[in-house]
């Protein structure tokens, strides 16, 4: 039909090994930030410093998608203030990191100033 609307999704073929973080920020986006980095300590990925909500509750999800090749990596998570991804007793952040589906970590955000994971694929 003539005008209609047309939706394509797109979705990239991965032909290397597909890494996934979810991260669920606390009220302090802007104190987070995070990277994956390989054996030569080259970063692959990187994230933040995200925005702050103005109210004390989780923000939504942030979804990531990675293909990298094989090889040893070291993902790490950062907090400035040093106190994690922790705004009250009832309003901590988490984050789920996965390799080919795998779940390499699955963790609430209560560390201090940073929180490292080594995986290889």
């Amino acid at each position: 039909y003539a005008g209609s609307a047309l939706t394509v999704n797109v979705r990239e073929n991965c032909p290397l090994n597909t890494v996934t973080f979810d991260l669920i920020l606390d009220r302090w986006g802007s104190e987070i930030s995070w990277d994956i980095k390989n054996a030569s300590n080259v970063i692959v990925a990187s994230g933040g410093p995200y925005t702050d909500t103005a109210t004390n509750a989780l923000q939504p999800v942030k979804n990531f998608i990675f293909c990298i090749p094989n090889g040893t990596y070291t993902f790490t998570i950062r907090d400035i203030y040093g106190d994690g991804m922790v705004t009250s007793a009832t309003v901590v952040g988490s984050y789920v990191l996965k390799a080919n589906g795998t779940t390499i970590a699955s963790l609430p955000g209560n560390f201090t100033t940073s929180r490292s994971h080594t995986f290889t694929l």
